[in-house]
């Protein structure tokens, strides 16, 4: 997991992980310094330890004793994607797009949340 955390770091490679059934991708965030997991519930910061959680929690559920020795090498082959200039463009897009539309979200609940107390003032 270590050359998974290098790889992620540098900013060459993103995960694409299979958590609880659904896919999510683990990447590196430059901005905010750390790594962060996207699924479809959203965006979610991970420290270092988390991260390796991540990645024990995905190995865990599909690397079996019947892989054998080479099991883990061949998911983790699978998972580790590098970053290809179209497919980094395109991930920053869905990224812009996912946040953008927390935003919104956030925003809508805000002016119901001051609408509401508007409304118990009067």
């Amino acid at each position: 997991s270590s050359q998974v955390t290098q790889a992620l770091s540098q900013r060459t490679h993103y995960y694409e992980a299979d958590l609880k059934g659904s896919t999510a991708l683990i990447y590196y965030h430059q901005p905010h310094a750390c790594f962060v997991l996207q699924n479809e519930e959203g965006l979610h910061l991970l420290d270092e330890p988390r991260l390796l959680a991540c990645l024990a929690d995905d190995i865990r559920r599909n690397v079996s004793p019947a892989d054998g020795e080479h099991g883990l090498t061949k998911l983790l082959a699978t998972r580790l994607k590098a970053f290809d200039q179209g497919g980094q463009k395109q991930l920053h897009a869905q990224l812009n797009e996912q946040a953008l539309q927390q935003v919104q979200q956030q925003q809508q609940l805000q002016a119901q949340l001051n609408q509401k107390a508007l409304d118990q003032a009067e």
